[in-house]
């Protein structure tokens, strides 16, 4: 069985970003986590799946892809 799955998250963030003993940059607040992918379950609880994320800390966004194995109980 396939499904199209979508996340949506607010998350907490602190970070420091440096090199050497120069900070680049320097944030911490209330940021959002975006996922949306797709599912295949199979029939003895194994699973594949993929998906693109992007999530906002401030001045920094990351996005990025992901492929997975999962399992349910």
């Amino acid at each position: 069985m396939a499904w199209v799955y979508s996340k949506l998250c607010v998350q907490f963030y602190d970070y420091e970003i440096s090199q050497g003993s120069n900070v680049l940059a320097d944030d911490s607040g209330v940021g959002l986590y975006l996922e949306a992918g797709w599912l295949y379950r199979l029939d003895n609880g194994f699973g594949l799946e993929a998906g693109i994320k992007l999530t906002t800390m401030g001045d920094l966004t990351v996005a990025g892809t992901s492929v997975g194995i999962d399992y349910a109980f």
